[in-house]
């Protein structure tokens, strides 16, 4: 049984647990420990709910252990006094590495770096163990956490020197192939026994204040060879530029589309990868390349180690296995990974996509383009770009526990990273397993509530989410994925979405989305935990413009109490949403019967309400007659009376705009 329809299962257990996990110090550790005691005390006689629990727990999350690992650290370590090694390292850069891309096909592209970043931090944790265990698929107990662009690790004190040797190559790796825009910081701690054993919170917070220093002194191994004597640079690839990340600097460049372009080993390799993730589960690891895609890491030894995606055709030489955990032959690899295929579309997108040369069979697991993904959207052509992220997460692994253990912060870090690889692909495919959970879906839409999100995952990992798809099925999964994490996992997370057209560059899209993010978390006199609806620049300047009005109004004529001075709301309350999408479901159930000109007086009455905040009730009050008059109650359509309020007017226009781009015709392929 796969882990989300246990864990959506385990009801009983799930509300005990959120009983006691209340914005409080030390929530997070009466949690575990109650799951720790359910696991315990259940009788595993009788098959049940708890009984699947434990095994998708301990399958997917619980593989730090700490009792055996410190044992081993003793036995394999090369000092008596100081045998563990505490070691911590983070990636720094990921925004500008993964997001940075303006190429045709560059969603395959940026899907290819972020799972060349996940499969780093594996690599590194890989070689790490084997040089100081002899072996990782025995040692994976001594991983405190890997995902989201970071790893930690209880080691044997041992092999210092070439640990610190290899981590300095992985590190003039990143410099060569990314021009150093990604830098892995590392940091390792020699401990004693009774540092490990009761100092535990101080030491960990020591290695990651000397880790994130760090980071101010990028690459200072390298800057004799950055900063020594002037040359001439040379242009090694004969006035041609690599299409992808532009650099001019390689000399071996391979042939990239059909329009004599050229991409460098290393990005034609990631955009492969980045297309063969819809169709290939399996990752192999081996010292010689083979003739398939593969990407080269550098090794312990001094040597490359490659790594090649494989279909399940060739798993037998396969180390690990992407989101799954049933096999114990593979190393479960989480990644969040969903993708709409051509097969996916809607028929009429589909048949177009399938066009041309080509093996039709084949071309169908190819991944949707942008371009597909807006056609498939419900009236307006648009994709929409969802960015999301935990609320005060740094906060939280801080203070959040009132007895910090190495095994309580590796359960909450594996949870975390559990939700947006695992769950995540299954909230996107809409799976049937998540029993008890009900999707987002506005009804009257041409497609059926079970279909999947036409939407593909960017990055997820860790604490944070990007998704790029249709508009209207990015708006409805933002909240699904919201209502989700609640019930997973019981914190706050704010999100933004942003509208595009198919052609806008992939890495204005992310910059636009991060501001929209950034507005989310500080909207609200800081409350976050909140959506920034179909955020744009526009939408701040004149919600500014608005603001400094009605300032002066309220200065004007004295109005205190029950005056509203922000008119224009930037961010949406995940607790009103609910009435927004009511909101939205009205009117598309009228969008036949309903008029042009009442549609657009509701943006009337917004435009007064923003004006004057009183005057608009005459206006108002014209709407609902009309409503009457026309008997859409008698035709299953009722007024929702809630978002007019005046607590709810400031938000009004992101249920008009949805309702309007849902009405929209642009286009696309008849």
């Amino acid at each position: 049984m796969f882990v989300e329809k246990v864990l959506f299962n385990a009801r009983s257990l799930l509300n005990k647990v959120r009983v006691i996990m209340q914005p409080q110090s030390g929530y997070w550790l009466k949690a575990i420990n109650l799951l720790d005691r359910e696991f315990t005390t259940h009788n595993q006689t009788e098959p049940g709910l708890f009984d699947d629990l434990v095994i998708a727990f301990q399958s997917y999350v619980q593989e730090f252990d700490f009792n055996k690992a410190s044992e081993r650290c003793k036995q394999e370590s090369e000092s008596q006094t100081h045998p563990y090694l505490l070691v911590s390292g983070d990636l720094s850069g990921i925004q500008d590495t993964v997001y940075t891309i303006s190429s045709a096909g560059a969603l395959k592209s940026l899907r290819g770096r972020s799972f060349l970043l996940q499969l780093l931090c594996e690599h590194i944790c890989y070689e790490l163990l084997q040089a100081t265990t002899g072996t990782y698929r025995d040692s994976r107990g001594h991983i405190i956490h890997c995902g989201g662009g970071g790893f930690a690790l209880l080691l044997p004190n041992c092999k210092t020197d070439e640990i610190d040797k290899f981590l300095m190559n992985v590190n003039q790796w990143l410099f060569r192939k990314f021009s150093g825009k990604l830098f892995l910081s590392v940091e390792s701690l020699p401990l004693s026994e009774t540092e490990l054993n009761d100092n535990q919170e101080e030491k960990w917070q020591e290695v990651i204040r000397c880790r994130d220093a760090l980071k101010t002194r990028k690459f200072k191994d390298q800057l004799p060879a950055i900063f020594g004597s002037p040359v001439e640079p040379v242009q090694k690839s004969h006035d041609r530029e690599c299409v992808i990340c532009h650099r001019d600097d390689v000399a071996e460049m391979k042939s990239f589309g059909n329009e004599g372009a050229v991409a460098c080993p290393l990005c034609h390799a990631l955009h492969s990868i980045g297309e063969n993730l819809t169709r290939c589960q399996f990752i192999k690891r081996t010292d010689t390349s083979s003739s398939g895609t593969t990407i080269a890491l550098p090794s312990f030894s001094g040597e490359d180690t490659f790594y090649e995606l494989l279909a399940e055709d060739q798993k037998k030489e396969a180390l690990w296995q992407l989101n799954h955990a049933v096999d114990k032959k593979y190393v479960p690899f989480l990644l969040g990974n969903y993708a709409t295929k051509i097969e996916d579309l809607p028929e009429k997108i589909k048949k177009a996509a399938l066009e041309g040369d080509g093996d039709q069979q084949s071309k169908r697991k190819n991944m949707a383009s942008l371009q597909h993904l807006a056609w498939s959207a419900e009236g307006a052509d648009l994709i929409a770009c969802l960015r999301m992220d935990v609320d005060d997460l740094g906060k939280l692994f801080a203070q959040g526990l009132s007895v910090f253990t190495l095994t309580n912060f590796s359960n909450l870090s594996r949870l975390l990273n559990l939700f947006f690889t695992v769950i995540l692909n299954d909230i996107c495919a809409k799976a049937k397993t998540l029993s008890g959970f009900s999707y987002t879906h506005v009804d009257g839409r041409r497609r059926a509530a079970d279909e999947k999100r036409l939407v593909s995952v960017v990055y997820s990992g860790g604490d944070d989410l990007l998704l790029l798809g249709a508009w209207d099925d990015v708006c409805e999964l933002a909240y699904d994925i919201q209502q989700a994490f609640d019930k997973f996992i019981g914190l706050r997370i704010s999100a933004a979405v942003t509208l595009h057209k198919a052609d806008f560059p992939l890495y204005q899209i992310a910059h636009q989305s991060e501001k929209g993010l950034e507005v989310a978390k500080r909207d609200g006199n800081g409350e976050k935990h909140r959506m920034a609806l179909f955020y744009n620049d526009n939408l701040l300047i004149r919600r500014f413009k608005i603001q400094e009005r009605m300032k002066r109004v309220k200065d004007d004529y004295n109005r205190e109490d029950s005056f509203i001075e922000d008119r224009l709301g930037a961010c949406v309350k995940w607790q009103t949403l609910p009435d927004l999408l009511k909101f939205v479901q009205q009117f598309n159930q009228a969008r036949k019967l309903m008029p042009h000109s009442l549609f657009q007086k509701f943006y009337a009455t917004l435009r007064i309400w923003q004006d004057d905040g009183r005057l608009y009730m005459p206006m108002l009050s014209q709407i609902l007659k009309q409503f009457e008059d026309r008997d859409f109650d008698g035709k299953g359509v009722t007024f929702p009376l809630g978002v007019v309020d005046p607590t709810q007017m400031s938000y009004l226009y992101m249920p008009l705009l949805w309702a309007e781009y849902l009405n929209r015709n642009t286009g696309g392929i008849t």
